[in-house]
C-alpha cells in the first residue's frame, strides 16, 4: 500500500529489489517493514521494552525512536511522543508519517515508515 501515493520503494536513500528485502528480514519483518503489515496488539516484544536507548530501523538501521519519548497508550503497540531528528536537517525526522483526517488517525492511527528506506 502507498502512503499518500508514494511508493514503499522509491524516493528513499537505500533501494533494493523485493528479493535482497526477503533475503535480510525475517518473514514477520518483511511483511511489517515491505508490505505495511501489521502486528496483532500486545504481540510486539516492543510494547513492554523499557530499557533505555534508540530503536531503529530494523531493514536500515536508522535511528527513528528514542526511548525517553516512549509511552504507554493503551493500543497495544509501542507508542512514542516524537521521532529521531535527522542527524542531517535538524528539523527533518527521520519518520514520515502518513497524511489522514484527525477522525481516522483516532479511529485506525496512522502508517509511520522510515525516511532512509521507507519500511512500515
Amino acid at each position: 500500500a502507498a502512503m499518500g501515493g508514494k511508493s514503499r520503494t522509491q524516493g528513499y536513500a537505500i533501494q533494493k529489489s523485493e528479493s535482497e528485502w526477503s533475503s535480510i528480514l525475517t518473514e514477520t519483518q518483511y511483511f511489517i517493514l515491505r508490505n505495511g503489515g501489521t502486528e496483532s496488539p500486545y504481540s510486539s516484544i516492543l510494547e513492554g521494552e523499557e530499557r533505555d536507548g534508540v530503536y531503529v530501523c530494523a531493514g536500515c538501521g536508522t535511528p527513528l525512536f528514542d526511548s525517553k519519548e516512549k509511552f504507554h497508550s493503551g493500543t497495544g503497540w509501542p507508542s512514542f511522543a516524537g521521532p529521531v531528528m535527522s542527524s542531517k536537517e535538524k528539523e527533518v525526522s527521520n519518520v514520515e508519517m502518513e497524511g489522514v483526517s484527525k477522525i481516522q488517525f483516532q479511529l485506525a492511527g496512522a502508517e509511520v515508515r522510515c525516511q532512509t528506506c521507507g519500511g512500515h
